[in-house]
């Protein structure tokens, strides 16, 4: 059972309104160095018990972190994507997690 998965996003507002069409709520907005940085809980989770829903299921949680524009060093007009690995498969690191 993992606790979270953080991801990186450009727009930390875009990203939540996504998640939020997942079933994921707001739990906490902070400050992490110089990233706006966001907890997200799957509504389905009861607040009853911190670790379980009501189906006694692991609780799933979303870390969100925005990526300050000028740590992202793109040129005038172009937005850098996160890396394909279906098409670089000899590139290690998370190739999916299920919510």
């Amino acid at each position: 059972i993992s606790h979270h998965i953080a991801i990186k996003t450009r727009n930390i507002e875009n990203a939540i309104k996504f998640y939020s069409l997942l079933g994921f709520q707001v739990e906490s907005k902070f400050v992490a160095g110089p990233a706006r940085a966001a907890w997200l809980l799957h509504v389905n989770c009861s607040s009853n018990n911190s670790n379980t829903n009501i189906n006694n299921h692991p609780q799933s949680r979303i870390e969100l972190l925005e990526v300050p524009s000028y740590m992202l060093d793109e040129p005038e007009g172009m937005q850098k994507r996160a890396i394909d690995l279906t098409k670089r498969e000899e590139l290690l690191g998370l190739n999916h997690f299920a919510l």
